[in-house]
């Protein structure tokens, strides 16, 4: 299983590279764009100008082709906004035409008409890749997917591990990407109406429990809530479900990181590249997840994990 990271900064490339990255993706937002859309209509679900969260300029998407030539760990495009004005397409097939003249082939789009259009087009060495926050995803559409050469399907944070099962079976030819890292929420990405904006918290980071009472007590005296640094899972945890991941056949972890500091990112490569490597090394799921949670979680794990708070899910 492949390390798919989101990178904010062209800076943090080299780093995310050497901290096991196999695959990273990023956010651009042309000038054009913004002169004519502002952050009213959405291009990769990021509003946000004051901090490193994606590309501004064609410039820097060209120093980063050059980084890519030299480390040879691909990056795909996000153009995930939930969903496009027709009058956008033909700016956003601009934006993809100058990606694609620089190297960069694979985009990740979340809006269901716009694939179709995308499909339509039938623009040679495309490579796409269908967002997590496309909605629900079952064999139709999987199919329809397949049938139209798309690369990868991201499945949404709330699909089962059977139902990845189910899909993976009926259509093995794709590849598949599930959550490891960051993020969980309490809303279906696809039907979310939060803006990622300057001037707002993002709803995804307003405090949630699920559970109940018993789960309140089990983490209300965890001193790791208090802790200044970033810890690894905080925001949202999928690494007791690696050893599942493994076996039913998903081919991409999935770590959220747009936004995020770039060593905080950096520790949540390295964990996710060594629960990996203890993953290779167990003969069971039950030894997996003792031996990583002893290794990277030392004293104690988030307690905020995709796994535990969905008991019937992941």
């Amino acid at each position: 299983m492949k390390i798919m990271v989101g990178m904010g900064s062209i800076d943090d490339y080299p780093a995310f590279v050497h901290a096991g990255a196999k695959e990273i993706f990023v956010g651009y937002v042309p000038h054009f764009w913004m002169k004519k859309y502002g952050s009213h209509q959405a291009l990769n679900r990021r509003e946000v100008l004051y901090y490193n969260v994606q590309i501004g300029s064609f410039s820097e998407l060209m120093i980063l082709s050059e980084m890519v030539k030299k480390y040879k760990v691909p990056v795909s495009i996000a153009l995930n906004a939930l969903h496009y004005k027709k009058e956008c397409y033909e700016d956003l097939f601009e934006i993809m035409e100058s990606c694609m003249s620089l190297g960069f082939s694979s985009f990740i789009v979340a809006d269901g008409d716009f694939l179709k259009a995308v499909f339509k087009k039938k623009i040679a060495g495309l490579e796409m890749i269908v967002s997590g926050e496309y909605g629900e995803i079952n064999a139709g559409i999987v199919s329809e997917f397949e049938d139209n050469k798309v690369k990868r399907i991201i499945f949404p944070r709330q699909t089962t591990i059977e139902e990845m099962r189910e899909l993976v079976q009926l259509h093995p030819n794709l590849e598949y990407e599930a959550f490891a890292l960051n993020e969980k929420c309490h809303f279906t990405g696809a039907y979310c109406n939060s803006i990622h904006c300057d001037e707002f918290c993002h709803m995804c980071k307003v405090p949630f429990l699920m559970g109940g009472k018993e789960r309140l007590d089990e983490i209300s005296d965890s001193s790791i809530y208090e802790e200044e640094e970033p810890v690894t899972g905080f925001s949202g945890c999928a690494l007791c479900a690696f050893w599942d991941y493994w076996k039913i056949g998903i081919t991409h972890l999935k770590i959220v990181s747009r936004g995020n500091g770039s060593q905080a990112t950096e520790t949540d490569i390295k964990k996710v590249e060594e629960a990996l490597i203890i993953l290779k090394q167990c003969q069971s799921k039950a030894e997996y997840i003792k031996k990583m949670k002893k290794t990277l979680f030392p004293r104690g794990c988030s307690h905020n994990c995709y796994a535990s708070s969905l008991p019937e899910r992941i």
